[in-house]
């Protein structure tokens, strides 16, 4: 994404290698600090680093011993940011899929699934307070393809439709995107 002049940008490493670089063992703590370093440092402050991302959908993912890893890798990085005082400049998350969720609609009934609800919640207490954002890869399709007999496809693919209410919360959804 582009701000005039400026360049921002996000900046992560491979899902299934992010625990050998970003894990919670002791001697990895210096190597999350010198990949900062090597790849994020110098490049500010010309290109405004918004941004890092660790791993990409890890949680919900086939990979399970990634999931325990994932909460002290996201501390490693902070740490590193706090160590290199980037971490007022630089936002950081671990992006999910919906695969977290055991159910997701209508939205007010969204709970996440059982097994990952224990590393759900103390990843996303750890976001809380560093002031960190939940971000959700949503593929709107996806769910329209998971289940054509009770999702409008126009609702799926943001074409005109007469949308969807929720109850519980009184709240209008035109598009699966919004819900």
């Amino acid at each position: 994404m582009t701000e005039g002049r400026h360049v921002r940008a996000r900046w992560g490493g491979d899902s299934h290698d992010f625990t050998s670089q970003w894990s919670g063992r002791p001697n990895l703590k210096h190597n999350c600090r010198a990949l900062i370093k090597e790849n994020v440092e110098p490049y500010l402050p010309g290109t405004k680093i918004v941004g890092i991302a660790v791993g990409n959908e890890i949680l919900g993912g086939t990979h399970i011993e990634l999931w325990e890893a994932l909460l002290p890798s996201v501390k490693n990085v902070y740490a590193a940011l706090q160590r290199l005082n980037l971490h007022k400049k630089i936002e950081l998350s671990s992006p999910n899929s919906e695969a977290v969720f055991a159910n997701s609609f209508p939205p007010s009934a969204c709970i996440f699934r059982s097994d990952i609800a224990v590393f759900m919640v103390p990843l996303l207490q750890f976001f809380s307070q560093i002031g960190s954002p939940f971000y959700i890869n949503g593929y709107p399709f996806l769910a329209y393809k998971s289940d054509p007999e009770h999702i409008d496809l126009n609702f799926a693919i943001f074409q005109p439709n007469s949308g969807i209410f929720d109850a519980k919360t009184n709240l209008h959804y035109d598009n699966m995107f919004d819900a």
